[in-house]
C-alpha cells in the first residue's frame, strides 16, 4: 500500500517528465529555419579534450533538446538531435563558431537525413 506521500512524490515525478518534454514554442517566435533544415544537426571540430558529458550541457541547454550522438572513434564530430526544425535551429544560430577552446570553434551545419 502506498502513503499519501510515495504517491505525491510519483505524481510530481510525472509531472516534471511532462514538462520537460514540452517545447515552448514562444521562444523561437524569431527562428527562421531554411529549407534545408534538419531536426538533427551535425557538430565539427571538437577537440579533443572535450567529452560528451561537455558537450551534452552545452547542447541541453536548448529546448527540446532529444540526444548526443558521440561516437569514441571520431571524437571530433558528434549529431545532436531536437524535437523539431526549430529548436535545432535555434541551438544552430546559437552556438556556432562556439569557443569550446583557444583553438576550436564549433562547426554547426544540418544532418543529411
Amino acid at each position: 500500500m502506498k502513503t499519501l506521500y510515495a504517491e505525491r512524490c510519483e505524481r510530481q515525478k510525472e509531472e516534471l517528465q511532462s514538462k520537460s518534454k514540452r517545447v515552448r514554442m514562444d521562444v523561437f517566435e524569431n527562428v527562421e529555419c531554411p529549407p534545408d533544415a534538419s531536426s538533427v544537426l551535425f557538430v565539427e571540430n571538437i577537440p579533443s579534450d572535450a567529452t560528451e558529458h561537455d558537450l551534452n550541457i552545452l547542447f541541453k541547454k536548448f529546448s527540446g533538446f532529444k540526444e548526443l550522438r558521440y561516437t569514441s572513434a571520431r571524437p571530433e564530430v558528434s549529431f545532436v538531435e531536437y524535437e523539431n526544425e526549430t529548436c535545432a535551429t535555434a541551438a544552430l544560430q546559437s552556438l556556432q563558431n562556439f569557443k569550446l577552446s583557444p583553438t576550436h570553434f564549433l562547426a554547426i551545419s544540418y544532418a543529411k537525413v
